[in-house]
């Protein structure tokens, strides 16, 4: 008898049973509080998820988290590569250097129990902001802020390697949620991005390709209007987090103090059974990725890490199929 595909229900047809008796092909509901037992997980580090009250938090070892929106359940982020956050004191831009820009608590928390910060021009000038200067070896980068207005919903940022030979500085645009490249200096293309997040914030993404292995001045600050280096004194925006990785996609936050951080990399594998065709994997964004299994699979089959930068989807559903 042939296999029968039909979504949320079992499939039906030559399905072998697997080691404890009888296969269960119902679909894995990655919105449930428990975690179904036909899924592993693995991350050997503390990793970031947004919890239901609003906050982000980070989850323990080897735990799997449900994530939220607005309070409800959305599902379960995709297992992450191994990441590192070159920056340190994400949190805390009082530890950044300044330049005609100061740094105060705000009563906003992106994180629990940890106030997000007003980064405001002290003066009337250009390139008002708080800097640090990693070390970044050529090649993929992405430049993260989770931003909120303050007296201003501009912003801008830039990065510049040490000879100031190539640079970039681009502003972000928190009302009509654009950003791009004021002025550049050489080669470092960079693409900027501007996403709402959740409960009035922003995630500005700058992606870029470094040419040469340097430290950087990696730098932002409030801007008077858009597509602008230039503040008023009193100009302020709120930051709750900022963090460089060299990837070429943005992961979840990581958070560092006095150092910088690796996140270990996730693994999330899915319980198969001989006779199956494929896994469908269901998104909240209305996607369905649909996986063949080989032949030979063995009895567990690892999902992927993902594609897109963190918290643009979530999964909620896997189902097994026959064809």
């Amino acid at each position: 008898m042939r296999g029968l595909y039909i979504p949320s229900a079992p499939v039906l047809g030559n399905i072998s049973a697997g080691a404890g008796g009888g296969a269960d092909l119902s679909d894995i509901d990655l919105t449930a509080q428990t975690l179904d037992s036909r899924i592993k997980y693995q991350c050997a580090s503390n990793h970031a998820y947004y919890a239901a009250d609003g906050t982000i938090q980070f989850a323990e070892p080897d735990i799997w988290p449900l994530e939220y929106r607005d309070g409800v359940v959305v599902g379960r982020h995709e297992p992450e590569r191994q990441a590192t956050n070159l920056l340190t004191h994400a949190t805390n831009f009082g530890e950044w250097r300044a330049a005609n820009s100061s740094v105060t608590n705000s009563d906003e928390m992106l994180f629990a129990n940890e106030h997000a910060q007003f980064v405001t021009a002290t003066a009337t000038a250009t390139y008002t902001r708080v800097y640090q200067t990693p070390a970044l070896a050529a090649g993929d980068c992405v430049f993260t802020l989770y931003v909120k207005p303050g007296t201003t919903s501009y912003l801008h940022a830039t990065l510049e390697d040490s000879t100031r030979q190539n640079s970039s500085h681009f502003y972000a645009d928190l009302i009509d949620k654009t950003g791009g490249i004021i002025s550049a200096v050489g080669s470092l293309p960079v693409v900027v991005a501007v996403r709402e997040f959740v409960d009035g914030w922003f995630i500005v993404t700058a992606t870029a390709s470094l040419p040469v292995s340097s430290s950087y001045f990696v730098y932002f600050g409030a801007a008077h209007t858009a597509k602008s280096v230039a503040a008023t004194a009193g100009d302020s925006i709120v930051v709750g987090f900022a963090q460089v990785e060299q990837s070429a996609i943005m992961t979840s936050p990581i958070h560092t103090d006095s150092a910088s951080t690796t996140r270990a990399a996730a693994f999330a594998s899915v319980r198969i059974y001989p006779g199956l065709s494929g896994l469908r994997i269901t998104y909240t964004d209305g996607t369905t990725d649909t996986v063949t299994l080989p032949a030979e699979a063995g009895d567990w089959y690892q999902l992927p890490a993902p594609a897109l930068p963190w918290s643009t989807r979530y999964i909620r559903r896997i189902s097994y199929f026959k064809e």
